[in-house]
């Protein structure tokens, strides 16, 4: 009944664990990419707000301010999807655990 190994000993690495993260990381390969994409919408999306802003300076304050400010709501959005995308993939994976 005496574990060589703390860690097996008190349950926080095991054989079946490993195995469980393994399969974790092929799961949901369609989600992942879509995660990807948007973080990368939200870096175009954010350089593209910058570059317009400073040719909207030209004109106007104002509408580089707006142009920013959409911007930054916009990127804050996609980010957030991204986020939310990976907390269902966490969820799923710790409710099959229990």
């Amino acid at each position: 009944m005496e574990s060589n190994n703390i860690n097996e000993t008190l349950g926080l690495t095991t054989e079946g664990e490993n195995n469980n993260q393994n399969i974790e990381e092929n799961k949901y390969p369609a989600i992942k990419t879509i995660i990807k994409i948007n973080k990368v919408f939200a870096i175009i999306l954010g350089i593209t707000s910058i570059i317009a802003a400073l040719v909207a300076n030209d004109y106007s304050g104002f509408v580089s301010i707006s142009i920013i400010a959409g911007g930054l709501t916009i990127i804050l959005l996609l980010l957030g999807i991204a986020e939310f995308f990976k907390i269902m993939i966490d969820i799923e994976f710790n409710t099959r655990n229990k």
